[in-house]
């Protein structure tokens, strides 16, 4: 019985080079095709290939015919639109082996009767002499990406490398025909057999570099392969089937397991190619979702069917080519010409209205290939203090975005992040949970998805499936790409394509580090459209996340990293969490430090950049509060220092003279306190903003069907009245280089006689290290009392408790001795501000 599993399974993705796909406005209007007499009849055509392109996906065409001595091919770079060169005086009619590599650099060929494969370097018409051949007979030639080319002879694969062209490798594949379905990785690496057995038919991997087989895969157990292809990214190995039951299978090359099956009987002359055609006939769309049958028929992964036929019933000889994400390169009216079909497939791609608003969609794309991350060349770095010489580019312009809420589909909401231009919710089809293991649980069979909306026009758009069990991190500037990772692990990333539904990447950043929570990704965000920055271990990594290499990497604290406004540089704690570096992702190396910390017992917290590059701020956390610092972004220099009763962990800047601490408290820097609080009684801060406005998700608690996307002006006319009217000022009633008075009752415990004394004195030196002296009868009084088999410890003031703290003593003595006494005190109510309103749906109260 034949076998159904991958069987020696040793592939692993081999993704196309980049810059090969072109943008939906290429144009190639000046390219004609050479004109070389008449078109002859259609027998006669099915040998001339006046169309020429390589196998795996490139930049090349050539355009023209070498019949005779007096004809010539044109090659060009249809990416770049420019001309590479011409191929003349070859006589090659009747020639089946011919083929150009992927750049355009070589054309290698085999006149019908001659026995040796020949190549021509096109720029220079300089020519090379394959190995003899046992005949004249040879069925197969092709380039196999820009560095190898492949021809067969009586069963024989030899391998040759380029430009050398000298032997690397002969295979002999066993019970294998050339006139069988074949492919090449698109990367060059992997050459794609086939062969029949016992009634079906199945695929090996043949590794070109190395001259041996990677792996066989089964793929159907009665019926023929018409044709196989592998995805752009290297990761989906697709096969048409014919037979009884003509199906389209697609297979993971991550580990060669089955990851989609289509039948094809009901449009099975729709798809089926022109007896000769001279392309491939079966080739995919950068999207990994799309294939092109034959030259002319489009079909649809996610949606199972044909979306365009083009020509009708009219099937092309001459060979076509998908050179973009819904752009085919074609003939037409005697000149090349880009294919445009966008209006024809609007309804597939990912990201585009049509689905009905809170459907979760029904399927995804098989999952990525995992690439191991790469550390190469890096050491682990620590965040020293330096100068400042930190300058920061142009921060975007503000995006002009609705100004009205977006109605959202109603549903499990996870989170939601924010473009220039897009806006993207995550919804699962069953509540998240967090286990006790800091993974989040969920029901079986639960369906994750992304609503993307069109901050621009407010427009909901289809629905995005995700792969099983998915979360998002982040998404680029442009709304193109989003990262996401593993809800089981927590420790892989994967970049999508919202415009294709690609996976362009996917790889476990902290692999290196102990299994378990230490390989566990805390955070993510694009730096541009190759690199990602991530942190974990206790580490923040920046990644060409392409090729998963690690460009640099530093120890860091707590604090979550902050990107400037032009993501040009990246903020971070120092494993102490005393001081925030500023790091120039261009140079990897710190332009500038921030010492936020100069009392014990206080650490980093969280940052901000305002949003035109003009300050800097920082915030700490202590016992009794935190303090602000704003920075001049040119210099350095500290512009203001002013002590709050609350700490943050997330800062957005709202104008110039406010922030906003958490989405709920405002502080102004000139008045040098809170000055209002936001409540959010049902929804979700939102920690992007891509207007300076504050965005955030609401629930109407009335109507079971509203669910808004918003961004809200803070603060409003109305705050700003209350807040003018109240004169709210900055004021505190104890800070360094003030006095304290000490108020110690505490029982002795076991073990420790005067115990009370004892505390007294170590309160009077951690104050003294504070620059805080300790006199009685001053205007705030540090008490300590027994509470509960612990200690409560506040600060008074006339009689009146301004903030208090529970020590727990199951640690004995040590709890209380080796406490850190709040440094600041505030009057009653200065967390308060002037006022409280709430956001919602319509906006603030």
């Amino acid at each position: 019985m034949p076998a159904t599993v991958a069987m020696n399974w040793k592939v692993t993705a081999d993704p196309a080079v980049a810059g090969i796909d072109v943008a939906r406005t290429h144009k190639l209007n000046l390219v004609k095709l050479p004109q070389l007499g008449a078109v002859g009849p259609e027998f006669v055509e099915a040998g001339r290939f006046r169309v020429l392109y390589s196998v795996t996906p490139g930049t090349a065409v050539a355009l023209g015919l070498n019949d005779e001595i007096r004809h010539y091919r044109e090659v060009w770079d249809f990416v770049a639109k420019r001309k590479l060169g011409a191929i003349r005086n070859l006589e090659l009619g009747g020639a089946k082996a011919q083929t150009l590599s992927p750049d355009g650099r070589f054309f290698a060929y085999k006149p019908q009767w001659e026995s040796a494969v020949q190549i021509l370097e096109i720029a220079t018409g300089k020519k090379s002499v394959a190995p003899k051949l046992s005949g004249t007979a040879a069925k197969l030639l092709a380039f196999a990406g820009p560095l190898r080319l492949i021809y067969e002879d009586k069963g024989e694969l030899h391998v040759l490398a380029v430009p050398g062209f000298t032997n690397q490798a002969t295979i002999k594949p066993a019970n294998w025909s050339p006139e069988a379905a074949w492919t090449f990785s698109p990367g060059g690496k992997y050459m794609v057999i086939t062969r029949l057995i016992k009634g079906g038919c199945e695929a090996e991997f043949l590794d070109l570099q190395l001259g041996e087989s990677a792996g066989v895969l089964p793929l159907v157990a009665a019926g023929t392969c018409r044709a196989v292809a592998i995805s752009r990214d290297g990761q989906q190995l697709a096969a048409w089937i014919e037979g009884t039951t003509p199906q389209l299978k697609t297979w993971s090359i991550a580990d060669g397991a089955s990851s989609g099956q289509y039948g094809l009987a009901d449009c099975a002359e729709q798809i089926s190619a022109h007896e000769s055609y001279q392309g491939l006939r079966l080739e995919w769309f950068p999207n990994g979702r799309h294939l092109l049958f034959g030259g002319h028929a489009v079909f649809d992964t996610v949606e199972s069917t044909i979306v365009t036929a083009i020509g009708g019933d009219e099937k092309p000889l001459t060979a076509q080519r998908v050179i973009g994400p819904q752009q085919i390169l074609t003939v037409d009216a005697g000149q090349l010409a880009v294919l445009d079909l966008s209006a024809s497939m609007k309804s597939s791609p990912a990201g585009i209205a049509g689905a009905k608003p809170g459907t979760p969609p029904t399927s995804a794309p098989p999952q990525p290939t995992e690439t191991v991350a790469n550390r190469s060349g890096i050491t682990l770095a620590y965040p020293e203090e330096v100068a400042w010489s930190a300058q920061l580019a142009k921060p975007p312009a503000p995006s002009r975005i609705t100004s009205r809420g977006i109605n959202l589909p109603v549903g499990n909401i996870y989170m939601g992040r924010l473009s220039q231009t897009m806006g993207m919710v995550m919804y699962t089809s069953s509540p998240l949970v967090l286990g006790e293991n800091g993974l989040p649980t969920f029901e079986a069979n639960s369906r994750f998805w992304l609503q993307p909306v069109d901050l621009k026009t407010g427009a909901i758009l289809k629905p995005v499936p995700l792969p099983e069990a998915r979360l998002i991190m982040s998404l680029s500037p442009s709304g193109g790409m989003v990262c996401v990772h593993n809800a089981n692990g927590l420790d892989r990333v994967e970049i999508l394509s919202m415009k294709e539904g690609n996976r362009e990447a996917g790889f476990a950043p902290y692999h290196d580090a102990a299994p378990g929570p230490d390989q566990r990704v805390t955070f993510a965000e694009f730096t541009d459209p190759s690199h990602l920055l991530t942190t974990g271990a206790g580490r923040l990594t920046h990644w060409d996340f392409m090729n998963a290499r690690a460009e640099f990497e530093y120890e860091i604290g707590e604090m979550r990293p902050e990107l400037s406004p032009a993501r040009d540089y990246v903020a971070v704690a120092d494993p102490g969490n005393r001081t925030v570096s500023l790091i120039s992702l261009a140079s990897g190396k710190p332009e500038g430090t921030v010492v936020v910390c100069e009392l014990a017992g206080e650490s980093v917290a969280s940052c901000a950049f305002h949003p035109q590059g003009r300050w800097f701020a920082t915030i700490s956390q202590r016992g009794d509060g935190g303090e602000l610092r704003v920075i001049d972004l040119v210099d350095g220099t500290e512009q203001k220092r002013l002590a709050l009763p609350i700490s943050a962990q997330v800062m957005q800047w709202v104008g110039d003279d406010y922030l906003l601490l958490n989405g709920s408290i405002l502080v102004s820097v000139t008045r040098a306190c809170v000055v209002w609080n936001y409540g959010l009684p049902q929804g979700m801060h939102i920690i992007d903003s891509p207007d300076q406005r504050h965005w955030y998700i609401a629930a109407d608690p009335d109507r079971t069907n509203a669910v808004v996307l918003r961004g809200v002006d803070l603060p409003d006319g109305t705050v700003l009245e209350r807040v003018g009217a109240a004169g709210l000022k900055g004021r505190l009633l104890l800070e360094p280089g003030q006095p304290v008075s000490l108020d110690v009752q505490v029982a002795d415990v076991s073990g420790e006689t005067g115990f009370a004394q004892k505390v007294t004195s170590f309160l009077t030196d951690r104050f003294s290290a504070a620059r805080i002296t300790v006199q009685p009868k001053s205007v705030v009084t540090l008490t300590v009392r027994d509470a509960g088999g612990g200690w409560l410890v506040a600060l008074v003031s006339e009689g009146k408790t301004l903030w208090q703290q529970s020590i727990d003593g199951r640690d004995g003595p040590a709890a209380l001795l080796d406490y850190e006494p709040p440094k600041h005190a505030f009057p009653l109510g200065t967390a308060q501000g002037a006022g409280q309103s709430n956001l919602n749906v319509q906006g603030t109260e």
